[in-house]
């Protein structure tokens, strides 16, 4: 059974676009679900900030 999670994380990326195992870490009570905390909204907000620190 998949765990109840109260923070915001990552959708179900599509086939074969990634290898998070995200329904593996949902399953396990015990699993560190820090990985799936990156939503794609975060993605693009490190993204920028890296993209700010690379041109300065």
């Amino acid at each position: 059974m998949l765990q109840q999670v109260s923070i915001p994380i990552r959708t179900e990326c599509p086939p074969g676009a990634c290898v998070c195992e995200r329904e593996i870490l949902l399953r396990d009570p015990d699993a560190d679900l820090r990985p799936l905390r990156l939503t794609r909204a975060e993605e693009q907000r490190l993204l920028e900030r890296i993209d700010v620190v690379g041109s300065y």
